[in-house]
């Protein structure tokens, strides 16, 4: 393996300078995402840009903080309901509906699963997989479901 080459303080301020100009190249185009590799999935998923969390992601954080900060004070503050937590519909292949459930941790209570295996149904369920355990799965709620391009 070859050592690692030690830069001066000139060479290695026009190297940062040379790649701040490609990264404004890069941020310039409107899916530079795409040209970056990754994907922004809204709400439903984050990414951690070179200047920082994502502005969405930082917002968020705020509002749990302040919800939190509401709880110690006593106040009733709703907590967020997981996705694991959400009713969920479990189909054939078929698209016939085999059965409610109250969540995807109560289908892992009733077939002795452990818990993590909830996880399955929920990305089923947000449309990042087509199939769970051989069944289809969709959540109960409109909102809750995600539009993916394939």
């Amino acid at each position: 393996m070859g050592r690692k080459r030690d830069y001066t303080e000139r060479e290695y301020q026009q190297i940062k300078k040379d790649n701040k100009k490609k990264l404004d190249k890069i941020f310039a185009n409107p899916n530079y995402q795409e040209d970056l590799g990754k994907k922004y999935y809204g709400e439903n998923g984050w990414h951690v840009t070179l200047y920082g969390n994502h502005p969405l992601r930082e917002e968020m954080r705020k509002k749990n903080t302040n919800s939190s900060h509401k709880r110690l004070k006593g106040e009733d503050v709703p907590y967020k309901v997981r996705w694991n937590g959400r009713p969920i519909n479990q189909y054939t292949k078929d698209g016939e509906l085999v059965r409610k459930w109250k969540s995807s941790l109560e289908w892992c209570e009733v077939n002795n699963e452990p818990l993590h295996k909830a996880q399955t149904l929920v990305k089923c369920g947000r449309g990042f997989a087509d199939t769970g355990y051989g069944f289809l799965w969709e959540f109960e709620n409109e909102e809750d479901r995600i539009k993916l391009e394939r």
